[in-house]
């Protein structure tokens, strides 16, 4: 149902949608928290949602042309409502766009919502930057309130710096307790980059991409067995059987692989839910080494880290 390159790139995420959406929208998930490092491809995908559940022509969707599919693809439907620092300008109280999300927008949000609509609405809280040269996206960017004419914009992640914790406040009642037919994204590149009150009210889907370079993994075969520890000894002896491996290999290049291997699991476990957010959230884990291995002076302590925060509980 959804385009083909959404489906090729991100199954894991393209599979999870398609099959909560069979059940029907009163069955839908009031609120998801998309991660990953493509905001355009998240963005993209929630579009795509956004049509099938106001489609008017469900049986023949990937090429239906009905007026709330058509409004959805030149994205003008009042049902998709876009929230970040620079769109949504009616919300902002001297209608200029900001670097943050205001407490204004969610105000303007919540009453736009008291109102009844016949249409599945989706809210989209995204990070969004305007460039001064052409941008391709594969879809059309969100019209403001005074104008038409065509923008190079372009969504990113949120973070706590963009949406803090006084307009994320603001929101939760009515995550919470959401109207009718009113489902809300939030796309970020890592969930931890998000306030907790909104994590623990949403369902977290990682879009994670399959086009990821062939990278030999054999180097890690054996370790990999070994995830997840049972134990915080097993944790400790994992981490030096690591730091005993990268004295052949870059610890960066051993992380990379631990990656890989997951990434490549995750695939073979996409239509498994319980297996692959178990798969979700030790890449997460493993991505935030990762990003600590820049500053972190020691590799051993690093690697126990990891390793002792994926102990089976």
């Amino acid at each position: 149902m959804f385009k083909q390159y959404l489906k090729e790139e991100f199954p894991f995420a393209t599979n999870f949608f398609e099959s909560a959406l069979k059940h029907g929208s009163d069955k839908f998930f009031h609120s998801f928290l998309l991660t990953g490092s493509n905001p355009v491809a998240q963005y993209d995908l929630v579009l795509e949602i956004a049509r099938y559940l106001n489609c008017q022509n469900k049986e023949h969707f990937e090429t239906c042309e009905c007026l709330n599919c058509k409004w959805i693809k030149e994205n003008k439907h009042p049902a998709v409502i876009t929230i970040s620092p620079i769109d949504y300008l009616e919300g902002h109280s001297d209608g200029k766009p900001k670097s943050v999300i205001s407490v204004d927008q969610i105000r303007h949000l919540k009453n736009a919502l008291s109102l009844t609509s016949p249409y599945h609405r989706i809210i989209i809280f995204t990070g969004a930057e305007e460039k001064n040269e052409e941008v391709d996206t594969p879809f059309s960017p969100p019209t403001t309130k005074d104008s038409d004419e065509k923008r190079n914009w372009l969504p990113t992640g949120l973070s706590q710096k963009i949406f803090k914790a006084s307009p994320s406040n603001a929101i939760l009642k009515s995550i919470e307790e959401p109207n009718d037919k009113v489902t809300f994204f939030f796309l970020t590149s890592n969930k931890d980059d998000m306030l907790p009150t909104i994590i623990s009210r949403s369902q977290c889907i990682n879009v994670i991409s399959n086009k990821i370079p062939s990278l030999d993994i054999s180097p890690v075969e054996n370790l990999v067995q070994k995830i997840p520890p049972r134990n915080e000894a097993e944790a400790v002896i994992l981490a030096q059987e690591f730091i005993d491996l990268s004295k052949s290999y870059t610890l960066d290049s051993l992380i990379d692989m631990l990656l890989e291997h997951f990434k490549r699991l995750l695939e073979k476990n996409s239509e498994n839910k319980i297996n692959a957010m178990k798969i979700i959230n030790i890449i997460q884990k493993i991505n935030k080494a990762k990003l600590e291995s820049l500053s972190y002076v020691s590799s051993i302590g690093l690697l126990e880290s990891l390793f002792l925060s994926l102990v089976k509980k």
